[in-house]
């Protein structure tokens, strides 16, 4: 177990820069980070199976973000473009929480350009993102990121800004970097705006 950590930066939980980490029948909770992540922060390769990412808050993401470019590159690895891998597995990411305060952000899941999460036998729930911002997500927000989501269920999420703002899932990108969802509940997700936002999705917001 993993919990109750701090950090001013990046990774109140882990802060994976570079190389591996596998995670098997554990727990990353109530762990928090003031500028970006309050989970885990992952530049390189994560492997989660059977665990739970819960209750941690950041202002960028608040379960779990992947960025692209390995060690010392800070938010987007100073414009390197080598991805990083997530995998989660029969794990459960929940009640994480995103005090947004630049665009974009994610309560659970955030994952920036050029990388790969693959989630199976999943449950991503109860995850919110709120901040008087544009481009938000309660459950996982994905920017040209290639994103597969099996035998999952995507519920009771939920995201509040000013505009662009999805309650259980953003996606940005086609071809390569697509979503694809096979055999997934996507349920009972919520998304207001603070004003007249006309991008307010409850559910899944996709090519913006």
């Amino acid at each position: 177990t993993i919990s109750h950590n701090f950090a001013l930066g990046d990774g109140g939980g882990i802060d994976l820069q570079g190389g591996t980490v596998t995670l098997s029948r554990s727990t990353v909770s109530a762990n928090t980070a003031v500028t970006f992540t309050g989970g885990i922060s992952v530049y390189g390769t994560l492997a989660i199976d059977g665990s739970v990412i819960s209750g941690n808050s950041g202002a960028k993401a608040g379960g779990i973000a992947v960025f692209s470019g390995y060690a010392g590159g800070g938010y987007g690895g100073n414009g390197s473009t080598i991805p990083s891998t997530v995998t989660i597995t029969s794990s459960t990411i929940d009640g994480n929480h995103a005090a947004c305060t630049a665009s974009p952000c994610a309560g659970g899941i955030f994952s920036d350009f050029k990388n790969f999460i693959t989630i199976s036998e999943s449950t991503l729930s109860g995850n919110t993102a709120v901040g008087k911002i544009s481009r938000i997500a309660g459950g996982l927000y994905a920017y040209t990121s290639a994103l597969t989501i099996v035998n999952s269920t995507i519920a009771q999420n939920s995201a509040q800004g000013n505009d662009y703002v999805a309650g259980a899932l953003w996606h940005t990108g086609t071809g390569f970097n697509a979503t694809t969802l096979t055999n997934t509940t996507v349920s009972a997700n919520t998304a207001t705006s603070y004003g007249a936002g006309s991008h307010v999705q409850s559910g899944i917001m996709a090519g913006f």
